[in-house]
């Protein structure tokens, strides 16, 4: 492997004091030194910006863009209208990487010849560290490579979103002038689905490891009491429009519009289960304009069961009971089935949102509900803490 390939690693910095230092040192200190460090500070607040000027200070390959709040996607987009390394990985300034992550990674493109590397993913939570099994979806051999250049494990890359976990060449990020549209949740996935579909072969590797600290208050709690979901629309034309432009005369253009199909389908019913309900009737009228002009014919990406919610949605007369059968459906046949023990005393565990979900449907009323324990009600955020008490008012006798 030579040495002189250059990887420019961009980090976005807002108002992490309390995770910069753990981040910048595990960069620092990657067994592969030839790095450009780009720290794109957006208007912090806090201590991040002292902290920016310490570590530059002491190692000369950071560098520092102060710019104002654009979000995410702005000082993503900052750094790589910055960066002249030859590879580019983005590092979210809450998270760490292992040390040999950049050494491993790009071994694995030059070895392979691969357009992209992609790194084993570990959650961190306040008290335990948990270990994806994502490479493990694609291969179960220890220490093996997994190389990916067939359209239907493609759609796996494509389907898990995030761009902090990989290594990218910029000459095509820069042909193709790859950007994040800013603005939007879950912005890295028009990015990382044109990445994914222009590359011809990607490789996963399992000695790899990215760090990603899970906060209290995830995108999914945001959502509830936000039009958060909404944006899956928006992220949806962003992906279509590099699909058209990029495959406009390529054969493989029908295979991944089926992808991408499948990709709204799922993500938009995941994003109706979880939004808050007085958005959930306008967003199932604009999912209904949106399926209108899906074909889901002959697209075997897409499940049986999410094809049965498209048929529910695309021909119901009443929008209120498509929506109770979608959100609640799963819930009322569980419930069902333990009713026969309705006079036992029932322990659900780590059953929050189902608990929230039984509630909201009203399919409690023949239980008698004893009690709640829950260590940190706090993380699941106070409009969460406010659905269930206020439902809970209702019920407890």
């Amino acid at each position: 492997m030579t040495k002189k390939a250059k990887i420019t690693v961009i980090i976005p910095v807002y108002n992490v004091e309390k995770f910069l230092r753990t981040c910048l040192d595990s960069v620092m200190n990657q067994t592969y030194q030839n790095l450009e460090i780009i720290c794109v500070n957006e208007g912090s607040t806090d201590s991040s910006p002292e902290i920016l000027k310490e570590y530059f200070e002491k190692d000369d390959r950071i560098i520092i863009i102060n710019k104002e709040n654009g979000g995410l996607s702005s000082a993503r987009n900052a750094g790589l209208d910055a960066a002249t390394g030859e590879y580019v990985a983005f590092l979210d300034s809450d998270d760490w990487i292992s040390k040999n992550f950049c050494k491993e990674l790009l071994k694995s493109i030059i070895k392979t010849h691969s357009d992209a590397a992609i790194a084993q993913t570990h959650y961190v939570y306040e008290n335990r560290i948990e270990k994806n099994h994502y490479v493990n979806f694609f291969t179960h051999k220890k220490n093996k490579t997994k190389l990916i250049s067939k359209i239907k494990n493609k759609q796996n890359i494509i389907y898990s979103c995030a761009c902090w976990n990989k290594l990218y060449k910029r000459s095509i990020i820069e042909k193709y002038h790859l950007r994040f549209p800013e603005g939007l949740y879950i912005e890295d996935v028009p990015f990382n689905f044109a990445f994914t579909m222009i590359s011809k072969q990607l490789c996963i590797v399992q000695n790899a490891i990215l760090y990603y600290r899970q906060q209290n208050e995830s995108i999914m709690v945001k959502a509830k009491n936000s039009t958060i979901p909404f944006d899956i629309f928006k992220i949806y034309e962003e992906c279509e429009k590099y699909l058209v432009n990029i495959m406009e005369f390529s054969p493989k253009q029908k295979e991944y519009r089926k992808i991408l199909d499948n990709f709204i389908i799922f993500n938009a019913l995941g994003w109706l289960k979880t939004s808050n309900k007085k958005y959930r009737i306008d967003f199932v009228k604009k999912l209904k304009n949106r399926y209108s002009k899906i074909n889901i014919q002959n697209n075997n990406y897409i499940s049986i069961s999410d094809k049965k919610i498209y048929n529910a949605i695309m021909y119901s007369t009443d929008i209120q009971d498509t929506i109770d059968l979608i959100v609640y459906g799963d819930i009322k046949d569980y419930l069902k089935k333990i009713e026969q023990y309705k006079d036992s005393k029932i322990v659900f565990w780590g059953a929050s949102l189902f608990l929230e979900k039984c509630l909201e449907c009203g399919n409690l009323k023949d239980f008698n509900i004893v009690g709640i324990v829950d260590k940190d009600i706090k993380k699941h955020g106070k409009h969460f803490s406010d659905i269930i008490y206020r439902h809970l008012k209702k019920l407890i006798r």
